[in-house]
C-alpha cells in the first residue's frame, strides 16, 4: 500500500471532517462498546486507540492499537453493517471530530477518487490481521514478545539516531493481552531483550536500540 496513498486520503477526510465537533477522550475511556452501532464515526485527530475484547475466561485480548488509519476501519465496519463485538478504548488522550455516518458516507460518494482507495486498505486491515496472527501462533515466548515491539515500533517508531520510540506507553499487560502470555512472562522476555542490549525504557516509553536485532528474535526475520 502506497504510504502517500493513506496521507492524502486521510488529509481529503480531516479536512472534511474538521467542520463538524471535536471530542476529547481521556486515557482508558472508551469511545465505543459492543453492541454500539456506528451512527457516528470518529475521525482522529491524534491519539491512540486499542480495540480488544473480553474472552469467555474473563481475560482482554487485544486485537491491535490504531492511530489515524483507525477512521478507515470504523469506516469500513458501518458500511459492512457488522455489529459492534469489541471494545474501543483511548490509550493516551484522544482528539477526534465526531462525524454522522450518512455525512461522511454522502461525502465519499461525491468523491469516487477517495471512495475506491478505501477497498485496497481494507486489504491493508487483512495483512495487518494476518501478521498479527503470525506472531500469536509461532515462536516461544521470546519471539512472540519481540515481535510485538518490532510491529509497533516499526508502524509507529519516532526514530532518533540509530533508536526507535515507540510513540505510546506498553505496558506489559498489554503486550501479554496481544500474544496471549502471562504478564510474569512478557516482563522476564523484556528483562531479557534488556540485557541484550536491544531494548531500553525511557520512563514508560520502550526504546529499540537494535531494529535488526529485535527483528531477527521475532517471527519477520523470516519474511525477507
Amino acid at each position: 500500500m502506497n504510504k502517500n496513498l493513506d496521507t492524502k486520503l486521510l488529509k481529503d477526510i480531516e479536512d472534511f471532517a474538521s467542520a463538524f465537533p471535536q471530542v476529547k477522550f481521556k486515557k482508558g475511556e472508551l469511545l465505543y462498546r459492543p453492541g454500539d452501532t456506528f451512527s457516528n464515526i470518529y475521525i482522529f485527530k491524534s491519539g491512540f486507540v486499542r480495540i480488544y475484547l473480553i474472552a469467555k475466561n474473563g481475560k482482554e485480548v487485544t486485537y491491535d492499537i490504531f492511530n489515524k488509519s483507525l477512521s478507515i476501519i470504523l469506516l469500513l465496519f458501518s458500511q459492512a453493517g457488522l455489529e459492534n463485538q469489541y471494545y474501543f478504548e483511548a490509550i493516551n488522550p484522544v482528539e477526534a471530530w465526531r462525524v454522522p455516518k450518512e455525512k461522511l458516507i454522502n461525502f465519499l460518494e461525491g468523491r469516487p477518487e477517495i471512495f475506491k482507495n478505501l477497498i485496497p486498505l481494507a486489504f491493508v486491515c487483512c495483512q495487518k490481521f494476518f501478521s498479527k496472527t503470525e506472531y500469536l501462533i509461532a515462536g516461544d515466548s521470546k519471539s512472540k514478545v519481540s515481535s510485538v515491539l518490532y510491529y509497533f515500533a516499526s508502524q509507529y517508531g519516532k526514530k532518533k539516531g540509530e533508536e526507535y520510540s515507540i510513540e505510546f506507553p506498553l505496558p506489559h499487560r498489554l503486550i501479554a493481552s496481544l500474544t496471549g502470555l502471562t504478564r510474569e512472562t512478557v516482563t522476564i522476555q523484556i528483562l531479557k531483550l534488556e540485557k541484550m542490549g536491544i531494548i531500553r525504557t525511557e520512563g514508560r516509553r520502550l526504546i529499540i536500540k537494535r531494529m535488526e536485532d529485535l527483528k531477527e528474535e521475532s517471527v519477520f526475520d523470516s519474511e525477507e
